[in-house]
């Protein structure tokens, strides 16, 4: 079972790494892109796409390494007090709560300043991916912990986190509220076929 385990640790180990490649990869793809207009419909399309990929991701983490653990039983882990891990990950959610905080109410101010509808729909997107992110990462933090002490309390302390991700997914009703936007533009965002925003591409 050791050598086993071992042999798990090492495959997960390249795995996060191939996943980090990855990301760094399609980011560096990102730069020197032209823009494509997006209607509303290809707009929010873009926004659930992305929302569910990262939920998808850290379900997808946490059933893995919770069913290695159950699945090989526990091994030789981290023998300090978890209790400081568990610290670490919730003064980390706290932080990226507070920058979520503060970037957002930053950036509406700078978005109701705009006049143009793409401008401020640009804007927000950039908003809750920076909210995706930083809501992700304090979970990833955790189950990572919890595959180095086992301490149940991470992968609670993960799935709550995972449980608060759900209730942030994009909505349409919430994005017209926050930007306060008119009567002009609130018809056009109801309008699926309505042009509304830009998106970087390579095409």
């Amino acid at each position: 079972v050791s050598q086993y385990a071992h042999h798990s640790r090492t495959y997960l180990s390249r795995w996060f790494r191939r996943v980090l490649w990855e990301t760094r990869k399609n980011y560096q793809k990102l730069i020197n892109m032209a823009t494509k207009p997006q209607t509303t419909n290809e707009y929010f399309n873009s926004l659930y796409l992305l929302y569910y990929v990262l939920l998808w991701g850290q379900i997808m983490i946490t059933s893995v390494l919770y069913y290695v653990k159950n699945y090989l039983g526990e091994w030789e882990t981290f023998s300090g007090n978890s209790t400081l891990f568990l610290v670490i990950v919730w003064v980390i959610y706290v932080i990226a709560f507070s920058v979520i905080w503060g970037i957002k109410n930053m950036r509406l101010k700078n978005i109701n300043e705009k006049t143009e509808l793409k401008e401020k729909l640009s804007e927000y997107r950039l908003i809750l991916i920076t909210k995706f992110v930083l809501l992700e990462a304090p979970t990833i933090v955790s189950i990572v912990l919890y595959f180095v002490s086992w301490d149940i309390r991470l992968l609670l302390s993960a799935i709550v986190m995972i449980i608060v991700f759900i209730g942030n997914k994009p909505d349409k009703n919430k994005i017209i509220e926050s930007l306060n936007l008119n009567s002009a533009d609130k018809i056009r965002i109801e309008n699926p076929d309505e042009i509304v925003a830009e998106i970087e591409t390579k095409y």
